[in-house]
This record gives C-alpha cells, structure tokens and sequence, in this order.
C-alpha cells in the first residue's frame, strides 16, 4: 500500500498541473476574438432564457411547490444518508430494491479538508 503523504504530494503536484493548464487554456481562449464574440452572444442568450423561464414560473407554476418540493428532496437525502450510516455501524447489509427491482447499494466516500 502507498503512503498517504505520497500519494497527497501527488495529487496536489497533479492538481497544480492542471489549475496552470487552464489558466494557458482561458488566455488562449481570451485572445480569440471569434471565441469573445460568441462569448457575448451567448450571455445574452441566456439572459433571455432566464427571463422567459421565470416569467413562465411567475404566471403559470406553483413556485412555493417546488420549493417545498426540493426541500422535502434534501431531507429525505439526508434521512437516507443518516439511515444507511447507522446500518452501516450496526453491522448491517445497506441496500435499496426501487419499484423496478434495481439494487441501490450506498457509495461512501472520505473527504480531506485543512484545519
């Protein structure tokens, strides 16, 4: 097995690499005068598409149901994820078998931060 410093040395050398690689790819990017053009295009673009899409959500949409839906959707992840965390202490098999008869098995994954 490899040590953990190694393999962090690692990854942080690799991750530089590639925050210098985009920072050569947007100069590049930002001195094409075509890529600029379309760039600006584009945000207008899309502005209109934001204002059409909450003009539609405003007049036609129940917008507090999808708030209220998307905040039932985050607790319910949470429920799911503290559930299967306390299965998974307890020893137990964690699985999920939906309405279709597809096996649902947790992912769990560690996270590093700086303290």
């Amino acid at each position: 097995m490899q040590d953990l410093d190694q393999v962090h040395g690692r990854l942080q050398s690799n991750q530089q690499k590639r925050k210098s690689w985009r920072a050569d790819f947007k100069q590049a990017l930002e001195n094409n005068a075509r890529y600029q053009e379309l760039s600006t295009e584009l945000e207008k673009l899309r502005l209109e598409r934001r204002a059409i899409e909450e003009s539609v959500l405003n007049q036609e949409m129940n917008r507090s149901e999808l708030e209220g839906l998307n905040l039932e959707i985050k607790a319910d992840s949470e429920m799911i994820s503290d559930i299967a965390l306390n299965l998974l202490l307890d020893k137990q098999t964690i699985e999920i078998i939906d309405q279709n008869a597809i096996r649902w098995t947790p992912l769990f994954r560690v996270i590093f931060k700086k303290n």
